[in-house]
């Protein structure tokens, strides 16, 4: 596992509870979303859980591939909103 070398995220971009995140990544576009979601998941301990929301259908053809490739201990799911996708991360 390669640890992702941008900061890029801001910390208004997102809120935390414990070990759960959301992070709003609607209006942003690849590839700034694909790094973003690397990075974050990146920080990500065991048992943590990032939901992202974004709304750039390249990204979500990108990031099941990229995730796959960077890491072998994470599991997520993709789901179709109102104002995009959400994805959920959990960290094994």
């Amino acid at each position: 596992m390669r640890p992702f070398p941008f900061s890029l995220l801001s910390d208004h971009s997102m809120t935390s509870t414990m070990t759960e995140r959301v992070v709003d990544l609607i209006k942003k576009v690849c590839p700034f979303v694909v790094m973003a979601i690397l990075r974050e998941t990146g920080k990500m301990q065991k048992g943590d859980t990032t939901t992202f929301i974004v709304n750039d259908p390249l990204a979500i053809k990108s990031i099941p591939e990229e995730l796959d490739d960077y890491y072998d201990d994470l599991t997520y799911t993709i789901h179709k909103v109102d104002e995009g996708w959400r994805i959920k991360i959990s960290r094994l």
